[in-house]
C-alpha cells in the first residue's frame, strides 16, 4: 500500500506555500502553519507539537488569513507524523468543502 506522506501518492499537485493558520480541535485553540496545499487537502504544521495524538478520521477547524482574506475551513486527518516532504511533524488534511479551498488555491498563483 503506498504511503500517505509520500509526495508521489497525491491524487493533485500540491503547491508548496507558507500560510500562517490557527486552528482548533473544538478543545482547545492553537496555531501552525500550511506548507501546501492542493485541490483535496492541505498540510498543517503545527507550531508545537501536541500533547494529543490526532488519528485518521478526526476532525479539525482552521482558520487562514492571506493578506485581505480569511478563509475558515473544516479539514479531516487523513495522517498524522513526520512529513518526508516538509521535514517537520504535521497532518496531512482532506478538507471536503473544496469551494473553500479554491480561495486559497486562487492565492497560490497570486504569490
Amino acid at each position: 500500500m503506498p504511503n500517505p506522506k509520500d509526495a508521489n501518492y497525491r491524487n493533485s499537485p500540491r503547491a508548496p506555500v507558507r500560510w500562517a493558520a490557527f486552528w482548533t480541535d473544538g478543545l482547545r485553540a492553537r496555531t501552525g502553519e500550511i506548507r501546501d496545499i492542493s485541490s483535496g487537502g492541505l498540510f498543517l504544521s503545527p507550531a508545537w507539537r501536541p500533547s494529543t495524538v490526532y488519528a485518521a478520521g478526526d476532525e479539525i477547524e482552521i482558520r487562514c488569513a492571506i493578506d485581505d482574506v480569511s478563509v475558515d475551513l473544516k479539514a479531516i486527518v487523513r495522517w498524522s507524523g513526520t512529513s518526508e516532504v516538509h521535514d517537520c511533524e504535521g497532518f496531512g488534511l482532506e478538507v471536503p468543502k473544496t469551494e473553500d479551498l479554491e480561495i486559497l488555491l486562487a492565492r497560490t498563483e497570486q504569490h
